[in-house]
């Protein structure tokens, strides 16, 4: 029995370590992929700028606006649907459940 958890234990560090360099690397991949999206951004607002003639700070915060409209909107429907409820067929036969236990007839 004691072999069975030490080698359980070992296998849980080990899981323990991977899940961790899993998560770091994700970490790692959301910033630069954030950056990206930022650089990516600029590199639209000047190559605006050069083709239309104006200053690329008024395109980048016409760009700015866009995307807080947008995250806005997001917000906006998660708002709307956070009160729909999930798991209603597992709720009622739960509910029929522990009412037939209790002798109850629903």
């Amino acid at each position: 029995m004691q072999s069975l958890t030490a080698l359980a234990g070992a296998e849980a560090r080990e899981a323990g370590a991977l899940y961790l360099r899993l998560a770091v690397m994700l970490f790692a991949a959301l910033v630069l992929l954030m950056f990206g999206y930022i650089l990516t951004v600029f590199f639209v607002a000047f190559l605006l700028a050069s083709v239309f003639h104006v200053a690329w700070i008024w395109i980048l915060m016409g760009l700015t606006i866009l995307h807080l409209a947008l995250a806005f909107l997001c917000a906006l429907h998660v708002k709307r649907h956070w009160q729909t409820s999930v798991f209603e067929s597992t709720r009622s036969e739960i509910a029929k459940g522990v009412a037939s236990l209790q002798g109850k007839s629903v």
